[in-house]
């Protein structure tokens, strides 16, 4: 086997490895715990200003079960976060908030991910 060449076992532990990793410095998941509702408020966060269906914020969260949206909606829209803005057909399409304290939240989360990431500049203005 050529020296630069991985086995196919270790090269899966490396890429579990690097997921765990990529994870743990998440500042979403760092600063509220992984969990549904974290993990929707990230993908919410990182659509802005994009406005996502249910399906969408499942997926993008990473989660598997829509219904984890619906179990968690109505405390996500009460927090002021998240608001509903318009539908897709039937569907109803949801957003991170336009708010100074959301948006205020987002900017402090893209700091925190450049302290976790080792970064100076200041995030949260271009994202």
């Amino acid at each position: 086997m050529p020296e630069d060449t991985v086995p196919n076992d270790l090269d899966d532990e490396l890429n579990v490895l690097d997921a765990e990793d990529a994870l743990a410095r998440d500042p979403w998941l760092v600063a509220f715990g992984d969990h549904a509702k974290p993990r929707m408020l990230r993908a919410l966060a990182l659509a802005y200003p994009n406005r996502l269906n249910a399906t969408q914020i499942i997926e993008n969260a990473g989660l598997s079960d829509r219904n984890r949206w619906y179990q968690n909606k109505d405390d996500l829209l009460a927090s002021g976060l998240v608001v509903q803005d318009g539908d897709a057909g039937n569907s109803p399409l949801y957003k991170f908030a336009d708010n100074d304290d959301a948006q205020q939240l987002r900017s402090l989360i893209w700091k925190l991910a450049d302290r976790l990431n080792g970064n100076s500049g200041v995030a949260g203005n271009d994202r």
